[in-house]
């Protein structure tokens, strides 16, 4: 059931008056990012991200290929697998070609690689299903 308590309705109010002067930005897998990073809000995205990634034990990249180009994420998350924190990096994705592009890029960290998670043809969802939370 969804929480329609007071509190839960203040904070949906709160999040729509300060998300009404924002629209959607997908910084795309390019060589040159630079442009995306003169935004401050998209620094401070990727630097949060990197702090909290930087902590987990288990990172799961769905359906993202790490291809060739994509220069920043591959140095991005390679800074990231250097955290003694992470484990385990599963890659979930449907083209076993994307294997290859892992293994390259990681080649330091192949031991924290997962690909028991790449399915040639399969749909995501078909791959990695979430089971529902305990209450």
């Amino acid at each position: 059931s969804s929480d329609s308590s007071p509190a839960t309705r203040d904070r949906r109010s709160e999040i729509e008056r300060s998300s009404n002067d924002k629209v959607p930005l997908i910084v795309p897998p390019t060589l040159h990012k630079e442009t995306f990073f003169k935004n401050e809000f998209v620094k401070t995205q990727w630097r949060s991200s990197f702090e909290n990634l930087s902590k987990c034990g288990e990172i799961f990249c769905l359906g993202y290929s790490l291809p060739k180009s994509d220069l920043m994420m591959r140095f991005y998350l390679s800074q990231v697998l250097k955290s003694p924190l992470v484990k385990k990096l599963f890659i979930v994705n449907r083209d076993t070609d994307t294997i290859s592009n892992y293994r390259e890029a990681f080649r330091d960290y192949e031991s924290k690689l997962d690909f028991s998670l790449v399915k040639d043809g399969e749909p995501i969802w078909e791959i990695f299903k979430f089971s529902p939370v305990a209450e």
